[in-house]
């Protein structure tokens, strides 16, 4: 076990480094240069300003060796400063990670509450009358991108009802019911794009296990629906289940950047996209590798779930 999880963290590793080498030179061949972006149109003729600018924030040096300085200060702590505020990148992040991670945490289980409880029903009462009705409802969900919802959830009130959802961001510790309240819709958009897929993966996998000899037995032994499926079914059928929540937890935090600046959520995704619009490399190039690290951890975690889960999977192998 401690094997396989050392070589899964050297593994991941491996991939958080690959991330860093491609966002840091991705960033340098986007069209335009950062610090026009700091200087401003007005003064951007100005070339001895302009290496000036480049001299203090180390652009006038050679990519390669940009990229080394920078790396080096990743490996210590010190992700660098913003190119447009000049205050240190972590402490940026640090700042607005509490709305993203409560935001990603309460999507996160709210799909899943709604998602397998729904494939369940669904798998049970297959080829029915409510099974069609869920599975038309989940393809209609999962064609409708997250974003756009968010967008109509605005739209659509506002012109109807001249009512718009709460924007802004309160912490929970100083008001919870107005932190519940402005959370409430961009939380009810993640959760029901993100249920969709584990949705249609637990009906799918629990009728595969349903049709399996050792049920067949479980159920000739006379035991309950709710007995065969939850001790001897559910449990197997978790495994497919588990891998997709894994991955779409990562893709959670990336589906965030929109999803916050609809909603006005001073979060991270939302620090993203404004650091992407001007150019502020630092910036970027910590929250990609932030987005890794918890796509890599979460992924970690579903392969070490898959033994609790299954115990003839062999984790040291």
């Amino acid at each position: 076990m401690r094997q396989y999880v050392a070589r899964r963290l050297l593994f991941g590793l491996i991939v958080i480094w690959g991330v860093s080498v491609m966002i840091f030179f991705l960033m340098r061949f986007l069209p335009g240069e950062a610090v026009y972006m700091v200087l401003g149109e007005d003064v951007s003729a100005d070339p001895k300003l302009v290496a000036a600018v480049k001299a203090r924030l180390g652009l006038d040096k050679p990519v390669h060796e940009q990229y080394l300085v920078w790396i080096s200060g990743v490996l210590r702590g010190d992700m660098g400063k913003s190119l447009q505020t000049d205050e240190p990148v972590v402490q940026q992040i640090l700042a607005r990670l509490p709305v993203t991670l409560e935001l990603g945490v309460l999507s996160t289980i709210l799909g899943i509450v709604i998602a397998i409880p729904i494939g369940v029903i669904s798998a049970l009462r297959q080829d029915t009358r409510i099974d069609y009705v869920l599975r038309v409802s989940c393809i209609i969900l999962l064609a409708m991108p997250a974003f756009w919802v968010g967008t109509m959830l605005l739209v659509f009130p506002s012109i109807w009802f001249k009512w718009v959802p709460p924007l802004g961001y309160t912490e929970f510790f100083q008001d919870p019911k107005v932190n519940l309240t402005q959370l409430a819709f961009p939380v009810f958009v993640l959760a029901t794009h993100f249920s969709t897929a584990i949705m249609r993966l637990t009906r799918s996998s629990l009728l595969e296990v349903l049709r399996q000899d050792y049920i067949r037995t479980a159920w000739s032994k006379g035991l309950r629906e709710s007995v065969v499926v939850a001790r001897h079914a559910l449990k197997n059928a978790m495994i497919p289940v588990v891998t997709v929540i894994g991955l779409h937890m990562g893709r959670l935090v990336g589906g965030t950047v929109l999803l916050e600046s609809i909603f006005s959520l001073p979060g991270v995704g939302r620090l993203f996209l404004e650091s992407v619009i001007v150019r502020d490399y630092t910036q970027v190039q910590a929250i990609v590798l932030l987005f890794a690290l918890v796509f890599t951890i979460a992924n970690i975690l579903v392969d070490i779930t898959y033994g609790w889960l299954d115990p003839r999977i062999k984790l040291s192998r």
